[in-house]
C-alpha cells in the first residue's frame, strides 16, 4: 500500500471503479434484453457480426454486481452478507467459465449453454455449440471472478494478486480488439465486441477500486515518475497502434501471417513497450524517493550546519577586525606618503632654483660637459617636482573631507573643460557631451576624473584633430558613464595596467606626463563605489566607462522603505 497518494486521483479512480461496476451490469442486462428481443444490436452494438452469448451477458452482470459491492476497501463499512454476496456471485462467474472453457478442451456439453436462452443454429458461432462462449472470453471471465475474490488478499511479500489478474484480464481484451480488427467475422477464439470491452472497463475497475494498493498506489503516485507514465502511456500506445493498423494489410498478405499471429504480436508489442515505459517510470520514481531521502538527511544535518556557520561567523567577525586594522594601515601609510611628498618640495625647489641659477650664471663658461650636467640636474630636479606633486594629489583622494552631495555632471564636466581650455584651443580638439545626470560625490573629484580622461583624449592622438563625447545612461542604481576618443588606441593587454600608478605605454618624448590621471581617476571612482574599465583597440580609439552612485545612501535607503 502506498500512503503517499495524490487524494484528488484516489478519488477519480474510486469513482471510476463503481462507474465501470455499473457499466458492466449496464451492458449484461442489454444484452440480454437483446437475445429476448432478438435485436441484433444490443448484442453487437452494430459494429460487428460477432455476437455476445447469453452466459457471457449473465457473467458481466455478476462480475459488476460483485465489483460494486466490493469497491469500498474499508472492511468495516461493508456487511458480512454484501462480502458474501459478491464472493457468490464471483464464485458463480468463475464456474461457468470454467465449465466453458472444459467444454472447449474436452470437446464435452454440460448443459450450461443453453440454461437462460435458447440460442438457435443460425446464431450460434461457427464451429461451435449453440450458446458457447470463446475461449478467450472464458479465460478473462475466469481472471476477472478470481481477482473479484481475491480483491483484498495480501502475499507475504505485500502484494496484491488481484490487480496483476486485472491486468491479464486487460491483456485478454486488448488481444480481443486486435483479433476483431483482423478478423472481424466470428470464431471460436474471440469475444463479441461488447463483452471486449466491458472486460476491459472492469480490468480497469480492479484497479481503481483499490486506488492506493500496488498498480492503483503507482499511478496515484504524485511521484514524477507515476506522472511521467500517466502521460506518456496513452500517446505510445497509439502510435503504436496506428503503426500497426499500417503493416497489418502487409503481414497478412505478403508475409502469410495469420490474424492470430499479427494479434499475438501486437499484443506483445503493445506489453513490451507499455513495460519499458513502466520500468522507466519506477526508475524516476525511485530517484524521486532517492532524493527525498536525501533532502532529509539534509535536515538531519541542519544543525551540524549551524554550528558551522555560527563558527564562519566567528571568523568573519576575526576577518573585518583584520580588515579594520589593514585599513588604518593604509591610511597611516597614505599620509606618511602625503607629508613625505610634502616635506620633499621645499627641498627640490631649492635644487631646482639654484640649479637653474647656476645654469643662468655659468652657462657658456665652463666646458660643454658641464652644461650639459646641469642642464640633466635641472631637468631631473622638474621631474622630481612633478612627481611628488601627483603623488600628493594621489594620496589626496582618499584623504579629503569634503561632504559627499548630490553634484550636477555638467556643472562638473564644464569646471574641467574651463581647466583644458588652452589645451583645447591648442590641439583644435572637439569636446562634446550629452544632458549629464546629478551623482552622489564631491564636485571638485569628479571634475578631477573628467579633466584626465579628456586630456589623455587629447594628448594621445595621431595627427587627426582630437575627438571626445562624454556621455551617460541609467545602470540600475548607478549611472554608467563613457568618455570616447578618437586617439590611437590601447592594446587589450594593457586594458589593466594604464590604472597602475606612475604606469606608461609610451616614453615621455612620445607624449608627456607622469603615468598617474588614470589611476587617480580609478582611485576617486572605487573611493564613491563605482568601477572603472577602458574598451579599445590600437588605432581605433578608446572608450573609458565608469560608474557612479545616482542618490544619496539615505535617499536609497528611504526609498527602499
Amino acid at each position: 500500500m502506498i500512503d503517499h497518494s495524490d487524494l484528488r486521483l484516489v478519488n477519480r479512480l474510486r469513482v471510476f471503479a463503481a462507474a465501470a461496476a455499473v457499466f458492466s451490469v449496464a451492458v449484461g442486462i442489454s444484452s440480454l434484453a437483446g437475445w429476448k428481443l432478438h435485436s441484433v444490436t444490443l448484442v453487437t452494438w452494430g459494429l460487428l457480426p460477432v455476437r455476445i452469448v447469453p452466459n457471457a451477458a449473465a457473467c458481466l452482470v455478476l462480475l459488476g454486481m460483485a465489483l460494486l459491492l466490493r469497491r469500498n476497501g474499508d472492511n468495516q463499512s461493508f456487511a458480512r452478507a454484501k462480502k458474501r454476496a459478491a464472493k457468490i456471485t464471483a464464485s458463480a462467474v468463475c464456474m461457468v467459465a470454467l465449465l466453458s472453457l472444459a467444454e472447449h478442451i474436452l470437446g464435452r456439453d454440460f448443459g450450461i449453454d443453453q440454461l437462460l436462452i435458447v440460442v438457435t443454429p443460425a446464431e450460434r458461432i461457427p464451429g461451435l455449440r449453440p450458446g458457447l462462449m470463446s475461449i478467450v472470453a472464458a479465460v478473462g471471465f475466469i481472471v476477472l471472478g478470481l481477482a473479484l475474490l481475491l480483491l483484498d488478499w495480501k502475499t507475504r511479500r505485500d502484494h496484491w494478486p488481484a490487480q496483476w489478474l486485472g491486468l491479464v484480464a486487460a491483456i485478454c481484451a486488448i488481444f480481443d480488439f486486435f483479433a476483431l480488427v483482423l478478423q472481424p467475422k466470428a470464431s471460436g477464439i474471440t469475444m463479441a465486441l461488447p463483452a471486449a470491452v466491458t472486460c476491459l472497463v472492469l480490468a480497469c475497475g480492479l484497479v481503481g477500486a483499490r486506488p492506493t494498493w500496488a498498480v492503483g498506489g503507482f499511478l496515484a503516485s504524485p511521484g514524477a515518475g507515476a506522472r511521467l507514465f500517466r502521460k506518456v502511456i496513452p500517446a505510445a500506445l497509439l502510435v503504436l497502434s496506428l503503426i500497426g493498423l499500417s503493416i497489418t494489410k502487409t503481414l497478412l498478405t505478403d508475409s502469410h501471417f495469420t490474424w492470430v499471429e499479427v494479434s499475438l504480436l501486437a499484443l506483445f508489442c503493445s506489453a513490451l513497450l507499455t513495460g519499458f515505459i513502466m520500468w522507466v517510470a519506477f526508475i524516476v520514481e525511485r530517484s524521486d524517493a532517492s532524493n527525498a531521502r536525501l533532502e532529509r538527511k539534509v535536515a538531519q544535518h541542519t544543525a551540524v550546519l549551524q554550528s558551522e556557520i555560527a563558527e564562519r561567523k566567528r571568523a568573519e567577525q576575526e576577518l573585518a577586525k583584520k580588515m579594520e586594522e589593514l585599513a588604518r594601515s593604509n591610511r597611516e601609510l597614505e599620509q606618511f606618503a602625503y607629508v613625505a611628498s610634502h616635506d620633499l618640495q621645499e627641498p627640490l625647489r631649492m635644487v631646482a632654483s639654484y640649479t637653474q641659477l647656476l645654469s643662468e650664471r655659468y652657462s657658456g663658461k665652463l666646458d660643454k660637459d658641464a652644461d650639459k650636467f646641469l642642464s640633466y640636474a635641472r631637468e631631473g630636479a622638474l621631474r622630481m617636482q612633478a612627481l611628488i606633486r601627483d603623488l600628493m594629489a594621489f594620496s589626496r583622494v582618499a584623504r579629503t573631507d569634503a561632504p559627499h552631495k548630490n553634484v550636477d555632471c555638467d556643472v562638473a564636466l564644464e569646471e574641467a573643460l574651463q581647466s583644458l581650455t588652452a589645451v583645447i584651443a591648442e590641439s583644435g580638439a572637439v569636446v562634446t557631451h550629452a544632458a549629464l545626470p546629478n551623482v552622489w560625490a564631491d564636485q571638485t573629484q569628479i571634475a578631477q576624473v573628467f579633466q584626465n580622461l579628456i586630456g589623455n583624449a587629447i594628448k594621445f592622438h595621431d595627427g587627426a584633430p582630437p575627438e571626445c563625447a562624454v556621455r551617460a545612461e541609467k545602470s540600475g542604481g548607478n549611472w554608467l558613464f563613457s568618455v570616447s576618443d578618437n586617439g590611437i588606441g590601447i592594446a587589450p593587454e594593457y586594458a589593466e595596467n594604464i590604472f597602475v600608478v606612475f604606469q606608461r605605454l609610451n616614453t615621455r618624448s612620445e607624449y608627456p606626463g607622469n603615468g598617474i590621471g588614470l589611476a587617480i581617476c580609478r582611485k576617486i571612482v572605487e573611493h564613491y563605489g563605482g568601477t572603472i574599465w577602458v574598451e579599445s583597440k590600437v588605432g581605433e580609439g578608446s572608450t573609458f566607462k565608469f560608474t557612479l552612485p545616482a542618490a544619496a545612501p539615505e535617499e536609497e535607503g528611504r526609498a527602499r522603505s
